[in-house]
């Protein structure tokens, strides 16, 4: 006799369908990031880097931190003569710089992790003569990590920003979309920023900066730091390119 309930039952669809189907869906949002490839290595102070000799307009002393008055460590640093062709110079063109103040950042608030502990600049060499410092001023070193090269890569906003965006996924899909690992993650230049709980939570007022992000800072990678929370730092662009950088 057949159970009549096995006639109607619902056949599991396959997980490469169901990813297929869903990449479909969200085509429309995908953009493409540049994971950072690094070595272990000191470099000229107008390179793109971790950590190491940031690059420093003449007469201009060492970036410290409002709060403790110590210096601050470069967090990172990028030359646009040094990023990928293809990325159209997110940030302009020159020196960008993502200063940090480790004491600072400790005793970041969850809800602002970067308040006060980050400062964010753009260095132009064809109008700023630069130089650097004959040892860092630091008790505390860090490996420099020298910026050899950016692999691109597919990214997908999460299942937040899609509904944010207006393309609301079911449970399943949402989930998938997780379970692939999107949005990426990782030290990244451009893409779809992973955003944490407190971020989403706001999202219909932080959409447009999201949108702006053009780098992606994770911690205990090669920022070599352990941030509040272990939340990621998000570098994104104030609209046009001479209207500064926020930091969350």
């Amino acid at each position: 006799m057949v159970n009549i309930f096995n006639i109607f039952k619902r056949k599991p669809k396959d997980p490469e369908v169901l990813w297929a189907e869903l990449q479909e869906t969200i085509a429309p949002y995908k953009k493409t990031a540049w994971v950072v490839e690094t070595t272990d290595a000191e470099s000229s102070y107008l390179f793109s880097k971790f950590s190491g000799k940031a690059a420093l307009p003449v007469n201009e002393a060492w970036p410290t931190c409002p709060d403790s008055d110590e210096p601050m460590h470069l967090l990172v640093q990028l030359n646009s003569k040094q990023l990928p062709d293809e990325s159209a110079s997110p940030f302009g063109q020159g020196i960008l710089q993502v200063f940090y103040c480790d004491e600072r950042g400790l005793q970041a608030s969850q809800d602002n992790p970067f308040e006060n502990s980050v400062l964010v600049r753009l260095l132009d060499p064809a109008t700023q003569d630069l130089t650097t410092v004959s040892s860092l001023p630091h008790a505390k070193q860090y490996v420099e990590k020298q910026i050899t090269g950016w692999s691109a890569v597919d990214d997908f906003p999460s299942a937040e920003q899609l509904k944010a965006l207006g393309c609301e996924l079911d449970a399943e899909q949402a989930q998938l979309l997780s379970d692939k690992g999107y949005p990426i993650a990782q030290d990244k230049l451009l893409g779809w920023p992973t955003l944490s709980k407190s971020v989403n939570a706001n999202l219909s007022e932080s959409t447009e900066l999201a949108k702006n992000v053009i780098l992606e800072i994770t911690a205990l990678n090669n920022s070599q730091r352990e941030f509040v929370n272990n939340v990621t730092l998000h570098i994104a662009k104030n609209g046009s390119s001479d209207s500064g950088f926020s930091a969350f």
